[in-house]
């Protein structure tokens, strides 16, 4: 792309966003004023996979952190291109393959039914949810950013993404097509299935446990106060919502100032920051679009949405990213 093209295009794309961003935080901020919740709550029921299902998924996660910082630290120089797109191929094959697993393995092993694991229900729903996680987007990506941009303004950080190191090194087309694939496909898919659905659906069914919330009860499905730190078993309770108010208040909070339902959401949120260690300043930046995330999951219990909002500012970020490259 010519020189001119290029800053023509930052030009226009950013200061698009931002405004773009702003309308949409005002419009919210309406809502709110007006006395309406930002997002409308749909009513669930406990998800039925275990505490072992949880772990498994983070302890991957946790696996694949470890072994990136460690190959960094030992890393005297940066990988040829070559060898860098091969292994950005193999990481979004091996997410994606552990992503569409989970899904299968917690329909077969703990009975989850397409509710339950958030999928949507018809075509119509699935542009809604579309449509939404474009919503956030557009919502959550000016207040990220400039966050993002302070923090680096302010303690300027000695580490890049691996990304942008490898790019600055010396980009092509068939780099930022591996690596513009692996962060708005692969990335997202493993990422909201590990952190919004599987942890955060947990987390909100062990909420509801201690808080005596029965609302989410499966039919069936005993408090077992007592049982609450065992792990639960992989035989999966009835799909059958209880005959109780789903919209019921819970007995007592947690944490007293926090609302039901916020808990698993900065659990899930800090996590999911923590994630992206040896990012600079990624791991606090992202901690906020993680909150907005796991909102989206709390009031819609739907991963559509989470997904899609998670693609687009990945893909927003590459977009920005291959642009300030691209400048002289």
């Amino acid at each position: 792309m010519p020189v001119e093209e290029v800053s023509s295009a930052s030009q226009v794309l950013i200061p698009a966003v931002a405004a773009a961003s702003m309308v949409t935080i005002g419009y919210l901020a309406n809502r709110l004023a007006s006395g309406k919740p930002l997002l409308e709550y749909r009513p669930r029921v406990s998800v039925p996979w275990p505490l072992t299902a949880v772990l498994l998924l983070q302890v991957l996660t946790l696996v694949n952190v470890i072994s990136a910082l460690v190959n960094m630290g030992r890393a005297t120089e940066l990988p040829s291109n070559e060898t860098f797109i091969m292994s950005v191929w193999s990481g979004a094959f091996t997410m994606s393959g552990v992503a569409i697993a989970t899904y299968f393995l917690l329909n077969i092993l703990a009975g989850a039914n397409s509710s339950d694991l958030g999928l949507p229900s018809s075509t119509r729903e699935l542009f809604a949810d579309v449509g939404l996680g474009i919503v956030a987007f557009f919502a959550c990506i000016l207040p990220v950013s400039l966050l993002d941009g302070l923090l680096h303004l302010l303690v300027p950080s000695e580490t890049k993404h691996p990304f942008i190191e490898q790019m600055l090194q010396g980009d092509s087309p068939g780099m930022f097509a591996a690596i513009a694939i692996a962060a708005t496909i692969p990335a997202p898919l493993f990422e909201e299935t590990a952190f919004r659905l599987v942890l955060q659906g947990w987390l909100e069914k062990w909420e509801d446990r201690l808080t005596g919330f029965t609302a989410t009860l499966r039919r069936h499905e005993p408090m077992r106060p007592e049982g609450i730190l065992e792990l639960d078993s992989l035989s999966s309770a009835s799909a059958d919502i209880a005959a109780v108010e789903v919209n019921a208040s819970p007995q007592r909070r947690l944490v007293t100032w926090l609302p039901h339902g916020w808990l698993p959401i900065i659990v899930s949120a800090t996590i999911f920051g923590l994630a992206h260690l040896g990012h600079g300043w990624a791991p606090v930046s992202l901690i906020p679009l993680g909150l907005v995330l796991g909102y989206l999951y709390q009031r819609t219990h739907r991963i559509v949405p989470c997904m899609t909002l998670h693609a687009v500012f990945n893909a927003f970020s590459m977009i920005r990213l291959w642009l300030i490259i691209s400048e002289p």
